[in-house]
């Protein structure tokens, strides 16, 4: 009896191990909350971004450019980030929620929320730049 309760306290006083959430269910994570999808979409749209900021870069520069670029090899980047910060509890739990129909209907408005979003923190910074010009206008009249 003795050996039990020093079994119970040792175990309820010993610091709990979190397991490491395990790459495929990082994976699946990322599938089920829609980043797969957004980082496609965030690719396809980053190459004609960037052919703005170098117009003079040769058009065989963006064909390799956008061979390489391929969301496997983004994710294998991210999934050790995921295990770094979360448990696999925390994996599973986010599981079941993105399962829920509030967390599907999360998923589906996410990117309608992200693009609004933007749009309105543009505004907010062309607000902000404009306002400190002002400012700085003034204090130069001075």
């Amino acid at each position: 009896m003795k050996q039990f309760l020093l079994f119970l306290v040792l175990s309820f006083s010993l610091p709990a191990q979190a397991a490491t959430p395990t790459e495929a269910s990082v994976h699946k994570l990322l599938k089920q909350t829609g980043a797969l999808t957004m980082a496609q979409q965030m690719l396809s749209k980053m190459v004609p971004m960037l052919k703005k900021m170098a117009p003079d870069a040769p058009e065989n520069f963006w064909q390799v450019f956008q061979s390489k670029n391929h969301v496997g090899s983004l994710i294998s980047l991210l999934v050790p980030i995921y295990q770094k910060h979360l448990t696999q509890t925390d994996i599973d739990q986010l599981l079941v929620f993105y399962k829920s129909p509030v967390g599907k209907k999360f998923v589906a408005q996410q990117p309608a929320i992200m693009e609004a979003s933007m749009v309105a923190g543009q505004a907010w910074g062309r607000r902000v730049a404009q306002q400190t010009l002002e400012e700085l206008k003034g204090q130069t009249k001075k």
